[in-house]
């Protein structure tokens, strides 16, 4: 492994995101450097730089500052038609099928 892998290793586990990235670093982007018409690095770079996000296959939608003590899962519903016939998502359809105030099993 060279010393460039290593150092952009390093930086995404610093910053898994370019949000977590952006919050830091936002005048890099927005402001030319003194003598410079132009930022520091183009937007461009930095997201060749990023690692590339990994498919969620549900999302917490609760918000636990108006909500303590609950979670809300958003799901999509799996229906896909194959030649052999459909195929429907086992864990999707049951959360689709439950109703407010059953219990998650």
């Amino acid at each position: 492994v060279d010393e460039e892998s290593i150092n952009l290793n390093q930086i995404t586990l610093q910053f898994p995101t370019i949000v977590h990235f952006m919050e830091i670093f936002q005048d890099l982007f927005c402001e030319p450097l003194q003598g410079s018409k132009t930022p520091l690095i183009s937007i461009v770079d930095l997201l060749i730089l990023m690692p590339r996000l990994k498919p969620r296959f549900y999302s917490i939608s609760s918000s636990k500052i108006c909500f303590p003590g609950t979670v809300s899962v958003t799901v999509g519903v799996v229906n896909k038609q194959t030649p052999a016939g459909p195929i429907q998502g086992i864990c999707s359809h049951y959360l689709a099928n439950l109703r407010p105030g059953d219990t998650v099993k």
